[in-house]
């Protein structure tokens, strides 16, 4: 008797098809334009004075900007840890109903060919596994990332705050 080698559909059955929609109209909701903090509700900013205040006048617009581009890629680190995250899920969504569809075709078959569908499932136990630790890694290095950007928003904030100071001192 020849063994026959079970082969899966790359193609989503219908019955679940539905829920892969779903999914895809949640994640195209969620690729929306990144939002833009209102700085100048964190960072009051006066119109200068030509006198006085003109030396410092540049160092504040840069500070400014400064704030302005950590704040906005704060944001934009998150909203990418929330992509990756989504696919990761959809991945191992994906995975399980295959594990599931196997488990399925397991019983009925010989001893011969529940062996090759055992390291089948093997397989994509394993997967799931990888995906799961890519999504640890994710989360780690997504908390590295902010930790090392509110640093930097921190130190940029105490300067735009020195500088402040500064000039009401000058004025």
């Amino acid at each position: 008797m020849k063994k026959q080698k079970i082969k899966y559909l790359p193609v989503v059955p219908e019955e679940v098809k539905h829920y892969f929609e779903a999914f895809q109209h949640e994640y195209d909701k969620d690729k929306k334009q990144f939002y833009h903090f209102d700085t100048e509700k964190i960072l009051p900013y006066k119109k200068e004075k030509e006198s006085k205040d003109s030396i410092l006048k540049d160092k504040r617009k840069l500070l400014r900007a400064r704030i302005e581009h950590l704040l906005n890629e704060i944001n934009l680190r998150q909203e990418l840890n929330k992509r990756i995250l989504k696919e990761l899920d959809f991945e191992k969504y994906k995975i399980c109903y295959l594990k599931s569809q196997l488990e399925a075709f397991i019983m009925p078959y010989a001893l011969n060919e529940r062996k090759d569908l055992l390291k089948e499932k093997i397989k994509l136990e394993h997967k799931l596994l990888e995906i799961d630790e890519r999504k640890r890694k994710e989360d780690i290095e997504c908390l590295a990332d902010l930790r090392n950007l509110k640093r930097y928003l921190f130190s940029a904030l105490s300067d735009y705050w020195l500088l402040n100071k500064k000039s009401r001192y000058l004025a």
